[in-house]
């Protein structure tokens, strides 16, 4: 149950958290994270 929650503010708040660093250096973020386009 936490686990789809977590999905669901994920999928939801894609673009917000992408730039937080909390999620960002996450594992489970890095899947889903697109490559640096430097």
């Amino acid at each position: 149950m936490q686990h789809h929650f977590f999905f669901f503010v994920h999928r939801a708040y894609l673009p917000y958290v992408n730039f937080s660093p909390f999620f960002f250096h996450t594992s489970y973020h890095s899947r889903f994270s697109l490559p640096p386009s430097s």
